[in-house]
């Protein structure tokens, strides 16, 4: 039901895919079988972040291990850690970022399950983007953290997208060089 529901909800958008359409699709006989397993549209879509982020969260962690020991972080290694590993999952899943940039611009979803706290390298950002931006207000920071994120995700989304329908695919460096060009002035302004 995860991947069913994943990929609906990238292409059509989270509210536009009925709980009972992704039983179906997913081959169960009980319209109620999403509800049964996860409770809601919430516990759906928190169990999707839940399984994909896991993996991400590995690779921003090996990438912040890798960074040159003795130095602070600049914002663009800040970027680059959080968006290379997204970038990586667009060739694995095929729909993972669609469905996460519709996820995080729903504005009845609750996606505070699953923060910076229990993901190391999530946190890791959060707590880079405030040190980069020390002195500035907190209203701010959150500001400068969310447009990170969904600037990321939307973008990351649109490259995601062109893998599987055009001819004019750049490789994941090329997507996150670009990134970082454009995102780490975001940081710095």
């Amino acid at each position: 039901m995860i991947e069913v529901a994943e990929r609906l909800f990238a292409e059509r958008g989270i509210a536009s895919v009925a709980m009972r359409v992704v039983a179906t699709e997913s081959g169960q006989r009980n319209h109620s079988a999403v509800q049964y397993h996860f409770g809601s549209r919430d516990g759906l879509v928190a169990a999707i972040i839940a399984e994909r982020s896991r993996p991400i969260d590995v690779r921003r962690v090996e990438l912040v291990a890798d960074l040159p020991a003795g130095r602070s972080p600049t914002a663009a290694d800040v970027v680059r850690v959080f968006a290379l590993p997204l970038a990586e999952a667009a060739d694995d899943h095929g729909h993972y970022l669609r469905f996460l940039a519709n996820a995080t611009a729903e504005p009845d979803l609750d996606l505070e399950h699953g923060h910076p706290h229990d993901q190391p390298g999530l946190a890791w950002v959060h707590r880079e983007v405030t040190r980069l931006l020390r002195g500035a207000a907190p209203v701010v920071v959150r500001r400068r953290s969310r447009w990170l994120a969904t600037t990321t995700l939307r973008l990351l989304a649109d490259h995601e997208r062109t893998l599987t329908t055009s001819r004019d695919r750049a490789s994941v460096e090329e997507v996150v060089d670009d990134l970082v060009t454009m995102l780490a002035p975001l940081l710095r302004a």
